[in-house]
């Protein structure tokens, strides 16, 4: 932390262009609008000290939203980890199981396993005075909250893909691997069912696209590849290995252009899913005002802002107004966003051992594997 408070604030306030007029450090206690007793909260997180997050976002990425929690509200430190949703997920149970502290706030972007963790206790309930500014579907019985809204595009190699074979719909895709098998033979990715992600995001592109199993059909006839992550994707992209991939997180992808400048992303224009990080307060957590605190500061419209133009992230609040943000993708590609439900449907889709099953073997045979 800084040694002046006063100038991470009007730091903080710069980078989301607010004024830049000092707050005192009575206003950056209680949020406004806050019930009085909230002052409470703050009390007790002052005097826990000390916050730890598991979480799947990187840990760089997250600094500026952990400067900026850490400065409104000194004399909380936060120790943030960045892992795998999987390792996070195995760490979560074995450190309750075997009565060790572990996290006070998980911050995942794996939907499923972080639904599943709220869903069998893990998640401690704790209505935040948030809510009233969060879409419905980020809300899950007021234990389990999404904290983003990261559409999932297709990229692909510009270098490499004309311009009028770049896909703009998932209909397209299949078109066009099919009238031009001779360019997308064995060039096309997404990901891979089998892992947890990928289960997810394939589940509900069949969900919401009558022609998935078609389209599925007509990709793997033409030898489409799957990967295990976004990052490997976008690396064969970058590379050339790959024409196109579809399902990329596209909160990953602003940072790869500026690296690699032959990489491109569409936001397909028939839907677009929309991936959304869960976070909670644990059960079990050791600094729990500490946790609510910040699950509150993720949630509000301060958080929200940085976490889109700190982090790179996209906001979930309607009232955030910046370009990564629910307001700025609409503006793009209009009411095709098809936000991927915080509750018991995701669960019942993608964590449902025999619907899995049936799933993995339906999309095996489709594509031919």
């Amino acid at each position: 932390m800084k040694s002046s408070i006063v100038a991470l604030l009007a730091a903080g306030a710069f980078a989301l262009g607010l004024s830049t007029a000092p707050l005192s450090i009575a206003q950056a206690q209680v949020p406004e609008g806050y019930p009085a007793d909230y002052a409470q909260v703050v009390d007790g997180a002052k005097a826990e000290g000390t916050l730890r997050i598991y979480s799947t976002t990187d840990a760089a990425a997250a600094q500026p939203l952990v400067d900026d929690f850490e400065a409104m509200y000194p004399g909380v430190t936060v120790e943030y980890s960045d892992v795998s949703s999987a390792e996070l997920y195995n760490r979560v149970i074995s450190e309750d199981a075997a009565g060790q502290p572990g996290a006070d706030v998980v911050w995942t972007s794996g939907m499923d396993t972080g639904a599943r963790l709220a869903a069998d206790g893990y998640a401690a309930e704790y209505a935040s005075p948030e809510i009233p500014g969060l879409p419905e579907w980020s809300v899950w019985d007021d234990k389990a909250y999404g904290t983003t809204f990261e559409p999932l595009v297709f990229l692909y190699n510009k270098r490499l893909l004309p311009a009028e074979s770049v896909p703009h719909s998932h209909a397209d895709l299949a078109r066009l691997a099919t009238e031009q098998p001779d360019l997308f033979r064995g060039k096309v990715a997404t990901y891979d069912p089998s892992r947890t992600l990928g289960l997810v995001l394939n589940v509900f592109d069949a969900e919401n696209n009558p022609a998935f199993w078609d389209n599925l059909k007509a990709l793997g006839a033409n030898g489409m590849k799957i990967e295990a992550s976004s990052g490997s994707m976008m690396e064969k992209v970058g590379s050339g290995e790959y024409l196109l991939a579809w399902n990329v997180i596209g909160s990953y992808v602003p940072p790869l252009m500026a690296r690699n400048p032959s990489v491109d992303m569409v936001l397909p224009t028939d839907y677009t899913l929309v991936l959304s990080r869960i976070a909670f307060v644990t059960e079990s957590a050791e600094h729990p005002n500490a946790a609510r605190l910040f699950l509150d500061y993720l949630l509000s419209h301060r958080g929200q802002e940085m976490l889109a133009t700190g982090a790179g992230l996209y906001a979930v609040r309607d009232d955030v107004t910046v370009d990564q943000s629910v307001s700025g993708l609409r503006a793009k590609v209009g009411d095709v966003l098809r936000p991927i439900p915080i509750g018991q449907e995701l669960l019942d889709k993608a964590m449902d051992e025999t619907s899995r099953v049936t799933f993995l073997r339906d999309f095996q045979a489709a594509i031919g594997q």
